[in-house]
């Protein structure tokens, strides 16, 4: 099982989460609006957590007050 982790990049953790869709939501209600400089949504989240080549994946993400944050892909054994 795959659990996402919305964090700001002074390591406060901001969200927790099993799914894409809910990440995603979750990252539109703190107000990301760009992941991996792109325009933020469930689809472009997706796409740059599988492009990431680490099993821990991660993403870097911004609001548009210009904090930083880290999206978190990790696997845990169920």
């Amino acid at each position: 099982m795959n659990v996402y982790i919305i964090r700001k990049t002074s390591g406060e953790i901001m969200t927790v989460n099993r799914t894409i869709d809910g990440v995603s939501l979750e990252a539109f209600a703190i107000g990301i609006t760009s992941v991996d400089r792109k325009k933020a949504s469930k689809d472009a989240i997706k796409a740059a957590i599988e492009n990431s080549a680490d099993a821990s994946a991660f993403v870097d993400a911004e609001d548009d007050e210009g904090t930083a944050y880290k999206i978190e892909r990790h696997f845990v054994a169920g």
